[in-house]
């Protein structure tokens, strides 16, 4: 993964930046796009003449977190209500999706993932049915302790639950069903107030921010304990330069298919994107900075050819990363409503400014701004100190009229001066 260095203070963040990234990834998905003998859609690895039903899906829920109109999106859709299981006779086959690997039977992953991108592309949930099995699917095959594995009775994880309810929370299908996975989730968090892939494991940042937004799906406050437990976790373990890009990129695991027969799932995770999802839905993620880095860190670290890099992948073009990326771009901006007049948007410190186009290249605009800010930032932190100058001020010079001493002008400022002290001790401005 390439290593960007970044100076001190680059906290501000350019809209036009973030929207030719988001213009460049719906060009390389939209260009992606398969059409052959076999079917129609999208694979995992982008540039293959083939497609299968979650790569599909993710393509479709691009474009559309995108805006992006898409001349075969009822193509793809028709490809995705064809590959899904049929089987009035088995609940664990009715109504489910898997990968092209997989093939002989459905699972939590590509279900959910199939479900997540009908919705997002603006399937009625009302009348669609492909759906609405789809989500019964999840609820029939989720595990007695609340969780997801990708078939039931496998280990519950925290990636196959995440994604369960994500699906189910967007479909409002079977709601109740996410108290229990709410109750799974809190009850493995770590002591250090983070998740591991599994219970037992040690907290990654992915699972971390993974667990965040699991809970959020199952309607938890963001306020809570366990999940601002989880945020000063994944702020705690924030690098600089290397964001939230640690080893524990990717995640395998089988499925037992009898004694001596096993498929493997394999997940490639785009950790620093999940991380400041997670922050963004979590908390005031668009105050910190942190958050304005990996922004930056992100458009950066987008390819000339539209994709994000997986180091676990060689030179090939993952679907996911688009999604990951792109997602994170979207929500970054919707976090501050319009932002239609806006050219850069700045971190300071306590305070978020939107400058307008055209307004950057006015020194007199620029300095006003800054002038504020700074003096914004300077009387929240000297507040006390000022009161205490100015009663000082005011005492002596009243003092002759009303006869005060020394003293007196002493034991006046005492209590000034003591909020003065407290506020410079526990005054601590955001890192």
């Amino acid at each position: 993964m390439p290593n960007f260095q970044f100076p001190d203070f680059q906290e501000k963040v350019t809209v036009e930046q973030i929207s030719r990234a988001c213009n460049l990834s719906a060009d390389t998905i939209v260009q992606n796009f398969v059409i052959n003998s076999s079917g129609a859609g999208w694979h995992q690895y982008l540039g293959q003449n083939r497609s299968g039903p979650s790569a599909t899906a993710i393509g479709l829920s691009i474009l559309s977190m995108l805006d992006r109109p898409f001349q075969y999106a009822n193509l793809a859709k028709e490809e995705l209500y064809k590959s899904q299981f049929r089987s009035k006779s088995n609940l664990a086959v009715e109504g489910g999706w898997t990968f092209p690997s997989i093939g002989a039977y459905p699972i939590t992953e590509a279900t959910s993932y199939v479900i997540y991108g009908l919705i997002i592309s603006g399937e009625s949930l009302l009348s669609n049915r492909a759906v609405q099995k789809g989500v019964e699917w999840l609820k029939n095959n989720q595990n007695a302790d609340g969780g997801w594995g990708s078939v039931h009775d496998s280990a519950s994880r925290t990636y196959s639950t995440y994604w369960a309810t994500c699906a189910v929370s967007l479909s409002r299908i079977h709601y109740d069903i996410l108290d229990m996975a709410r109750t799974w989730v809190k009850l493995h968090q770590n002591s250090d107030g983070g998740w591991g892939e599994i219970p037992t494991k040690l907290s990654t940042p992915v699972h971390t921010a993974l667990g965040v937004l699991t809970l959020l799906n199952c309607g938890e406050d963001p306020v809570s304990s366990p999940i601002q437990s989880a945020i000063g976790w994944l702020y705690r373990n924030w690098n600089q330069d290397t964001m939230w890009e640690s080893q524990d990129m990717h995640e395998e695991w089988d499925i037992a298919r009898g004694s001596n027969q096993w498929d493997r799932v394999r997940i490639r995770h785009f950790q620093t994107q999940w991380v400041v999802l997670a922050l963004l839905n979590g908390g005031i993620g668009i105050y910190r900075r942190e958050v304005f880095r990996a922004i930056n860190w992100i458009i950066r670290t987008q390819q000339p050819e539209g994709y994000w890099h997986h180091p676990s992948v060689g030179n090939a073009k993952s679907i996911w990363g688009v999604h990951d990326s792109t997602l994170v771009l979207t929500t970054f901006l919707r976090s501050f409503g319009s932002v239609s007049h806006t050219g850069v948007i700045e971190w300071l410190g306590t305070s978020v400014v939107f400058h307008k186009e055209g307004a950057t290249s006015s020194f007199g605009i620029l300095l006003a701004r800054q002038l504020f800010g700074t003096s914004k930032r300077l009387v929240l932190k000297y507040l006390s100190f000022l009161l205490a100058v100015v009663s000082l001020l005011a005492i002596l010079l009243i003092m002759p009229a009303m006869g005060f001493s020394w003293r007196d002008v002493l034991v006046a400022f005492f209590i000034p001066l003591v909020f003065f002290l407290i506020q410079l001790i526990i005054y601590r401005p955001r890192a």
